[in-house]
């Protein structure tokens, strides 16, 4: 009982200065990858490349990032995008926005954006007649600091409570077996043979790995949550291109082509059409 009350006491003192502490809202890098890929997957939808390959995102330190599209970027659809994605992804903090020249690593267009608007007027970049070479575009989040000391102090009688339910979930999780390999709620999905690592958009097979588009990467999460079961059209029409104001009946089927082309590696992995309804995913038992 007493090495209770010092373990419950430790960590009350923990949870207090973490309270105390400046809040920070940048992002952490895997929302800030998703966003990113989401805008540059969009970004090359307009320039006329729905299927080009999206490089990775390079974290170039802890809180900047840099995409590289090998591709035009529109100044204006770039800034209503910036601003849509990371509302989607709720990402709040300050950033800086700027656009390089790939071929000479010179600055196109910049900006500072505070929570998300721009703090000044418009860039005189948007509405000047603009180049159309490779690309880059980089991300700068700035912390956006709330001192927590100004909060209410109700919180401190919050943490009380909430510490004797913390203590008892520390005591059933020690009875608890060991987790498995893949969690109910990991980004990778099991089928057959193959891995799936959706955070990263890849396939894991022994013969390496592949890497998927941002479309593919969403659509192939769609099945592998319901594995083994009928999807209508409908549902991944909306699930998949609802969001984006426009879609053509062909580029589903498009898609579905090229999944099935990546999980034929694995005989017991396929993509199975229900004519006139839809498509499941069939994972055959090992």
């Amino acid at each position: 009982m007493i090495a209770f009350l010092i373990l419950a006491g430790v960590m009350f003192f923990q949870v207090f200065q973490v309270f105390m502490r400046p809040r920070e809202e940048t992002p952490s890098p895997m929302t800030a990858n998703l966003a990113l890929r989401s805008i540059s997957d969009k970004l090359l939808t307009f320039a006329g490349r729905p299927t080009q390959r999206i490089r990775p995102v390079k974290q170039l330190s802890l809180s900047t990032y840099r995409v590289q599209l090998d591709a035009p970027i529109a100044y204006g659809a770039l800034d209503s995008l910036v601003k849509t994605e990371f509302g989607t992804h709720a990402i709040g903090a300050p950033f800086e926005l700027a656009v390089y020249d790939h071929r000479f690593d010179s600055l196109l267009f910049g900006n500072l954006y505070a929570d998300g608007i721009r703090s000044e007027g418009k860039p005189v970049c948007l509405r000047r007649e603009q180049i159309r070479v490779p690309m880059d575009f980089t991300v700068k989040f700035h912390e956006h600091k709330t001192n927590a000391a100004t909060a209410n102090t109700g919180w401190l009688v919050l943490l009380g409570g909430a510490l004797a339910g913390v203590s008892y979930c520390l005591v059933l999780a020690a009875k608890r077996e060991e987790k498995p390999l893949i969690a109910e709620d990991s980004q990778v999905y099991a089928l057959g043979s193959l891995a799936y690592d959706f955070t990263n958009q890849q396939i894991t097979s022994k013969n390496g790995v592949v890497e998927l588009t941002y479309k593919e990467a969403k659509l192939l999460k769609l099945f592998c949550v319901n594995q083994n079961q009928v999807i209508s059209r409908d549902a991944i029409q909306k699930a998949i291109w609802e969001d984006e104001g426009y879609f053509v009946g062909r580029s589903m089927d498009v898609f579905i082509s090229r999944l099935r082309k990546l999980l034929r590696e694995d005989p017991a992995v396929s993509i199975v059409t229900i004519h006139g309804v839809g498509y499941k995913l069939s994972v055959s038992p090992q």
